[in-house]
């Protein structure tokens, strides 16, 4: 069964890229969404988790979970 509060409306792949363009796409990705809807976040930032969660309270936004992968992490952010 598929958690749909887990189940993104778009993936963004930002493997490689760093402040502050890492955190401008996040915002302008956002910004596009609906209330509700989930954005899956990729990334391999060191500080990615501190730029996520900060930017996510700042906007009240929901950080669902973190996932920890070889190599990067997968963020869920709820709008």
């Amino acid at each position: 069964m598929t958690n749909k509060a887990f189940t993104p409306v778009k993936k963004l792949d930002l493997r490689g890229l760093v402040c502050p363009m890492l955190r401008k796409r996040i915002e302008i990705t956002m910004e596009k969404l609906e209330k509700g809807d989930v954005l899956l976040i990729l990334t391999n930032h060191g500080g990615a988790e501190h730029i996520i969660s900060s930017h996510a309270e700042k906007k009240n936004y929901q950080l669902l979970k973190t996932i920890r992968r070889q190599g990067y992490k997968e963020f869920y952010l709820k709008k």
